[in-house]
Order: structure tokens, then C-alpha cells, then sequence
């Protein structure tokens, strides 16, 4: 399925670099998130893979290092607790969405928006920064979400 999901990108004009597995994420990301093995070690090998254009990315263990303000991996998590603002009640509720959540595909280009894992069910959702907290589920599962781009039923 890797080698299917590298050729589907490929022939849409993405830039992909891989490497050596045996990276890792974050202390701070396994602690908080239950990482589906499957997503991990899909994942583990590729160092950057980027759409043609730059609007949409993969998220990569090194992206989950970085904590750049604007293209950060949690920036949709950053944008509503910034609009919550001091209403603890829904700060609460954004935390707790994000915590369930983990972004694995941005999208920033006309439309800003993600894919994540909901590390409850397993499923990928696609969410947008209009209601970021309202996602719908696209794929049961990872390896549906990447059967889905390979057939080309997800297009990113």
C-alpha cells in the first residue's frame, strides 16, 4: 500500500523525501495521543511530502518537533483556544476535541483545512478552520483514508 499511496502522489506532482526509519515523535505527542500503529509506521520513513503547489502536506515526525506559529502542526488546536479567549468553558471543550484529534495531513491553501485521526475510533476526519471542531469522518480508519487517495476517491 506504501508503494501504491508514494506512486498515486508522485503522478499528481507531490515532492516526497524519504529516509531511514527510526525516527520517532515527540515525547509530548505519544504522551498525549494513543498513535495508531498503523498511521506510525506508514509515516515513519517519510521526511517531507508536500503537494506540487505547497498548500498540503503530510505531517512528518520532524513537523511535530516544530512549533513555528503559523504552520505548526497544532495550529487549528492554537487558532480556537486564541478564539476562546478567556471563556475557560471553551477553552475546555478545544482541548479536549484536540486531545482525540491528531492532525496528520494541512491543508493551507484556498480552503484551510485538516485530516486527523480521531485516536478514539481510528477513523480520519477532514475539518476546516471554519468550524475546526466539527469535522466529518472521510475514511474509517488510516489504511481506508490511504486506499481512498490511492484510488483517487480522496483528492488532496
Amino acid at each position: 500500500m506504501f508503494k501504491q499511496w508514494l506512486s498515486r502522489l508522485e503522478e499528481d506532482g507531490w515532492q516526497i523525501t524519504l529516509g531511514e526509519p527510526g525516527g520517532s515523535l515527540p515525547e509530548a505527542i505519544a504522551d498525549r495521543y494513543p498513535v495508531p500503529a498503523a498511521w506510525e509506521c506508514f509515516i515513519a520513513p517519510v521526511q517531507q511530502c508536500v503537494s506540487g503547489d505547497g498548500t498540503v502536506r503530510f505531517l512528518t515526525f520532524g513537523d511535530y518537533q516544530q512549533e513555528a506559529e503559523d504552520a505548526c502542526w497544532n495550529q487549528f488546536e492554537r487558532r480556537s483556544t486564541a478564539a476562546a479567549g478567556n471563556d475557560e468553558e471553551q477553552c475546555a471543550a478545544v482541548t479536549a476535541f484536540w486531545n482525540y484529534h491528531l492532525p496528520v495531513v494541512i491543508c493551507s491553501g484556498s480552503t484551510s483545512a485538516y485530516y486527523a485521526i480521531d485516536t478514539q475510533f481510528g477513523s480520519v476526519e477532514y475539518g476546516t478552520a471554519a468550524e475546526p471542531e466539527s469535522p466529518e469522518v472521510v475514511a474509517e480508519s488510516f489504511p481506508a483514508f490511504i486506499g481512498k487517495i490511492i484510488s483517487g476517491e480522496i483528492k488532496l
